[in-house]
Formats: structure tokens, sequence, C-alpha cells
């Protein structure tokens, strides 16, 4: 509060406004009475209102010619008054002290106490603050920005996060009082858009205990815990711990994305793919694995921890035999290591798997011709797991698309972006085709013909407008392979670059989501089942619309 304000500038002024201004503040921050403001207020004035210069001068008693002229009569036209000069001191003096969040700055600021002349002061003080409301839950996934580090998905997607800055052009209206300047550079701020991530809560929180006990129990280094839904690839847990100074584990490596090892003992279901599907091998054969001795194989030698008799195939993957896989690679593919080392390449297991924005790296994968690479060594190690090197996300990955009927889908992280969770605007434009062509059979779906289109403007033109509303956005189709395809085609039809848009299916979403409840997951079907009827079919408008609200509910 500011005692030097005009508000404030004389006792009577303050005697008159105080009572009230202590009444408002007690009924919007309900917490003081209104006689503690005023005391408050009372004790502070007190302290600072000091006469500094006092004389008695002749003022006229009344005012308006008529009064004056009958005090004329009576001889009293005058008064002997006191002025007082003040000392006023604007530094302001906080009745009680207490920060306000951006939420309720917003309330208060329209507040009306702020723009009367009473001597209400506010102090901005802007401060950007990273806050974790589960901790260290996942913390280094859902990242940050800033001079401690700039990393996970607020950094990835901090152009999408951020929001604009608003203007204002204001002018002086009155003493103390400004206005906006009508038509002038004025813009809103506009909020950022929120991003939804693949993370289970509770699965996460799983994750991160189990984990937890384990590096404690084994005094490791640090750990990685992924949870992958197998069909989607999305991530629903991913726990990363390191142990500090301190001796306690905290987040602070993403190893999951960015640690390299050798996969060891896991490597072998890729090895046990080449072995059977590419090489053929059956079930039955049977290699000697040593009974725990060390075996010669190539140029190096093998040991499993444990004696083992001689095994076939279905029981050495059941034992995890190093010297049987060594053994079974080796004479496998020693005349042409190039052919098991393309099977792998197959698997994805040379490059990265998606991520890459987050930090997923690529892998160490040595092949013939390289300088890791070492004849008769290096393919008995990666029969085994050794001589390469995956991040725990590779394989995951791997027994991912095994459980998942062969089929491999890319880890995703993020399953949205949305502004508030609601369709925030629409864009309808017809698009002259190149040729402008229509056939009896695309004009009984959509109605549309030549006539319609003639005038209309080429994709180009439209796209224009279009690219700076979706930019930093994903997409959403229903049957989305389809609608990428046609995009790619156009892109490529009129020599525009491909900007790499992501895109998410709705269908598949459906399916994953209703399975065998609904008759069909066609567009109408579905949309229905989520609560929008979709009233006018194959209009471009409204199939968007449907398909935006069915992404809101099931994506």
């Amino acid at each position: 509060m500011d005692y030097g304000s005009p508000g404030f500038d004389s006792l009577r002024t303050f005697r008159e406004q105080s009572d009230s201004l202590a009444k408002l503040l007690a009924l919007y921050f309900r917490d003081k009475s209104a006689a503690a403001y005023a005391q408050a207020m009372q004790r502070e004035h007190t302290r600072r209102y000091r006469v500094t210069y006092r004389k008695d001068t002749l003022v006229p008693r009344s005012e308006g010619g008529l009064a004056r002229w009958w005090d004329r009569m009576r001889g009293e036209e005058f008064l002997t008054v006191k002025l007082y000069d003040t000392l006023r001191d604007h530094t302001p003096v906080a009745l009680f002290p207490r920060e306000i969040d951006y939420t309720e700055w917003q309330t208060l600021r329209r507040y009306p106490i702020l723009n009367w002349n009473m001597g209400m002061t506010y102090r901005l003080r802007e401060r950007d603050e990273r806050v974790y409301p589960q901790g260290e839950l996942a913390r280094r996934t859902i990242g940050q920005v800033g001079d401690k580090g700039n990393y996970g998905v607020e950094y990835v997607l901090r152009d999408v996060l951020e929001g604009r800055d608003g203007k204002a052009r204001r002018q002086r209206i009155a003493r103390g009082f400004y206005g906006r300047v009508v038509g002038g550079d004025n813009s809103e701020p506009e909020d950022g858009l929120d991003v939804v991530t693949t993370l289970d809560l509770e699965m996460q929180d799983v994750a991160d205990r189990a984990l937890r006990r384990q590096l404690e129990a084994q005094n490791a280094l640090w750990g990685t815990a992924l949870v992958m839904e197998v069909a989607t690839g999305d991530l629903l847990a991913m726990a990363n711990l390191s142990r500090t100074k301190s001796g306690a584990y905290a987040e602070v490596k993403n190893h999951a994305l960015s640690s390299r090892m050798e996969p060891g003992s896991t490597f072998k279901l890729a090895a046990l793919l080449a072995l059977v599907d590419d090489a053929g091998m059956s079930l039955d054969e049977t290699f000697d694995t040593g009974n725990g001795a060390r075996v010669k194989v190539g140029r190096t030698t093998v040991q499993d921890s444990h004696g083992l008799p001689p095994l076939n195939l279905k029981d050495a993957v059941a034992h995890s035999s190093n010297v049987f896989f060594a053994r079974a690679v080796y004479e496998t593919y020693k005349d042409d290591p190039e052919r098991y080392v393309d099977y792998l390449r197959h698997l994805h297991l040379d490059r990265t798997v998606g991520l890459e924005e987050f930090g997923a790296v690529a892998p160490i994968f040595p092949a013939p011709g390289m300088k890791i690479w070492y004849p008769d060594v290096s393919i008995v190690n990666m029969g085994y797991g050794y001589a390469i090197e995956l991040t725990p996300l590779h394989t995951l990955t791997l027994y991912n698309a095994v459980a998942n009927d062969g089929c491999m889908v890319a880890p995703r992280l993020v399953r949205e972006i949305r502004r508030g969770g609601e369709v925030v605007d629409t864009f309808y434009r017809l698009i002259r085709p190149r040729p402008n062509f229509y056939s009896h059979f695309t004009t009984a779906i959509h109605g549309l013909r030549y006539e319609d289109t003639a005038d209309a403007p080429d994709f180009a033109s439209v796209w224009r407008e279009i690219e700076p509303r979706i930019e930093g956005l994903p997409l959403v189709a229903h049957n989305s392979p389809f609608d990428e395809g046609c995009l790619r085609a156009v892109f490529e039809l009129y020599g525009m670059p491909w900007p790499g848009y992501t895109f998410y299916c709705t269908c598949r979403a459906s399916r994953r989501t209703f399975g065998s409840r609904l008759p069909n997951h066609q567009l109408h079907t579905v949309s229905a089942a989520c609560g929008f009827e979709l009233e006018n079919h194959h209009h471009a408008l409204a199939d968007a619309e449907a398909c935006a609200q069915i992404a809101l509910k099931i994506l």
C-alpha cells in the first residue's frame, strides 16, 4: 500500500477511504477480518503521516455569489484555517505479505480496488519454475527447459508448450488510471498447447518402486524399467534411476534411450529368430555345450555358467546356453557372416527405433568390413549377446514385436497434443483437383462435380493457409495410412517437400478400445459410440469433426 498516493494525502481522505478499502480486502482475500486490515492501515498511516509545515490562512467561508454576498453582509466572509503539508513517502508497505499464482492474479487484476485511486499497489515478479507434481516420478522423461538443463518432453515440444505473449497499447485517461487504446496494436496472450504422454501414472509408480528396490538390493549404479503396450507401442512406464553421491537413487539420466550396453542373454531371442526363420534350423538340432567347460568356437572360447549336457535348440533356449547359441550361429553362418548381419538388420537392430528427438541413440552394430569386426570372433560373440550394443528400448521393441505376432511397432511417448481438450478451430475449403475430373462413383460419395471446383484454388494455395494452423501438431485420421498416402502423393504431385507429419489413426484406436463391442469400426459407428452423431457423412468438415471427437475420447 502506498500511503503517499493522492488518495491518502490527507487525514480526512484516509478516514473516508480506509474503512471501505479494509472491507473490500477482507471480502476478496478472506484471510483477515476487515477490522484487522483497518488497524494495520491505521498503524502504518499514523507512522508515515507527518506535518512538515503549518500556518494560519484565510479562506472563503462559502462558495457561490449569493452565499458570499450574505457572508459579507454578516461580516463573516472569511475563515481562519490551518494548512498542513505532509511528507509523502511512496515506499509501498505490505499489509499482510502473500504471493499469488498466475491464476489468482488473472482474477485480482480485474478487481476494482486496483483501479481506484485508493493507494493500492502491487508488485509483479515473473518467475519460471518447473514443478514436478509427482516428485521424481518420470522426471527425466517429462524433462525441463532452462539453465539447469534441456531435455525430455518439455524441451522437445517447447515450441508447442510455450504459447505466445500478448501486447497492449494503453494511454492515460485519468490520474492513476490507464485504458487500452481502441484499434491499437493489441493482441491477447495465447496459452500453449497441452501435451498428453502415453505414461500411465500407476504403472509408472509400480515400475519406479520395483526398480528402486532392485537397485538398492544390488547396490547398482543405475537401472531402467520400461513397460510397453504390445499393440500400440505406447510406453506406459519409463523409470530411470542413478545412484547419486549421497547414495540415494534419482532420475538423473534417461538410460532407456541413451545408455548402450551389450544385451547378453536377452539377445538370444534375435539369434533364435535368425536360426529358425532365416536358416530353417529344426528345434531338435543338437550341439555339445561342454558341460560347463570352456569350449573353443571359431577363434574365441565360450563357457556356460553351469554344466549342461548336449542340448537341442528348444532346451538351449530354456537353459539360456551361451555355448549352444555361439556354436549354432557360428556353424550356420561362418561361411557367410553377412547373411546373419543382414537378418539382424531386418530386425532393425542396426538403427534407432524411434524417439530420436528425445535422445534415443543408435546401436553399436559390427558388420563385416568395419574396424570393429573381427573374423571368427564377432559373429560368435553376436550369437549370444556380445560385440553388439543396444539401448534398453531396442531390446524391448524386439521382444514386443514377438509378442505382437511378428509386427514391430515404433515406441510412442506422446499420445496427443491438444488445447484444453476442445476443438478450437475448423477450416474448410474446396480444392481444384489435378485434373479436375469426377466419375459417377466419386460424385455419388461426396456429391461434388466439375462445376463445384472449376474456380477453386489449387492444393498448394490452400495448403499455405492450412500449414501455419497445424504447425507442431500431429495429424489424426480414420484409417490414417490411406489419408497419409493421399497427402504424400499430392505433395509429390505439386513438387512440395514432405514435412514429415506424424499421423495417428482413430480406426486402430477404436479396435483397441471397443473391440467386438461395436458391429464395425467405420467412422459414423465409432463417432456415435463416442457421443458424436455424424449427420453429413463424407462431407470433409463433418468427417474431420467426427474424427476429432473420437480422438479426444479414445486416443
